[in-house]
């Protein structure tokens, strides 16, 4: 397709309900649940699983590990989903742990609701670094609604005192995979 078949197709979807948000000039529209699931039945579970990689490497290459620079709000908000869907299970630990991700999660159109929904879905276990660092951060989620840069000197002033294995994470980047 060219570049306007293409525009004319999406419209057209639009139109059918099959695509729920279309927005043309940032090229950019989501599917409707029920075709996403469709198109992923059809793929099968290791090209699934691919396409999910292919989205979490992209973001990732796009800020060479510099999360705090992701102003991508789909890729804010759904990053950890394909990383977990990409069976990239310690890739969204590490990411649960950088101090860079959170702020990343804060900017543009997130907010706090959205960084802890991000903890309860992947670090429920209060017995994980990463769900100490969740909990630590529904306790400050006042504070830092209020003003995102209070998140450091919330998460240093609440894990001060913490007990392992919190205690012996640095909070740092996460790693860039080799």
């Amino acid at each position: 397709l060219d570049e306007f078949d293409a525009e004319e197709t999406a419209n057209d979807l639009h139109d059918r309900s099959l695509i729920r948000r279309l927005d043309l000039g940032a090229r950019v529209f989501t599917l409707h649940d029920t075709l996403r699931e469709v198109l992923g039945e059809r793929l099968g579970a290791e090209r699934r699983r691919a396409a999910h990689a292919r989205f979490a490497a992209g973001w990732r290459l796009a800020v060479a590990g510099h999360w705090e620079e992701l102003r991508d709000d789909y890729a804010a908000q759904h990053l950890l989903t394909h990383m977990w869907a990409a069976d990239e299970a310690d890739g969204v630990q590490a990411l649960l742990l950088d101090p860079g991700w959170m702020m990343a999660r804060l900017q543009g159109a997130a907010d706090v609701q959205r960084l802890l929904a991000d903890y309860r879905a992947h670090a429920p276990d209060r017995a994980t670094a990463a769900g100490q660092i969740g909990q630590v951060l529904e306790l400050a989620a006042s504070a830092i609604a209020a003003d995102p840069r209070e998140l450091p000197g919330q998460l240093l002033g609440r894990l001060d005192d913490a007990e392992p294995p919190v205690a012996e994470v640095e909070l740092s980047p996460a790693p860039l995979p080799s």
